[in-house]
């Protein structure tokens, strides 16, 4: 995992999954449609790295922590898929 312009961390897969590709034409909206979703999820991605820093500093719940981290693992899961599904369609 490689830290983002933000300095978030960001798996290496979802990095070169937000390159251009060379796409059949009668895929492009398909391919556009999933890296929209692709990119709101490394934005929800950030968003709860940012809010598991703040917790982090403010408090020591470990019960918080752990939800964060557990969805965060959930978002990288579903990059995943749509990593998967954007290969298929090239």
């Amino acid at each position: 995992m490689q830290p983002n312009k933000k300095g978030f961390i960001i798996p290496k897969f979802a990095i070169e999954n937000r390159k251009e590709s060379n796409t059949k034409p009668e895929n492009t909206s398909k391919i556009n449609e999933l890296n929209d979703l692709f990119n709101a999820i490394v934005g929800e991605i950030e968003e709860r790295q940012k809010h598991l820093i703040d917790i982090t500093k403010l408090s020591k719940n470990h019960a918080i922590e752990e939800r964060i981290k557990s969805e965060i693992a959930s978002r990288i899961a579903e990059l995943q898929k749509i990593a998967e599904l954007k290969s298929n369609l090239v």
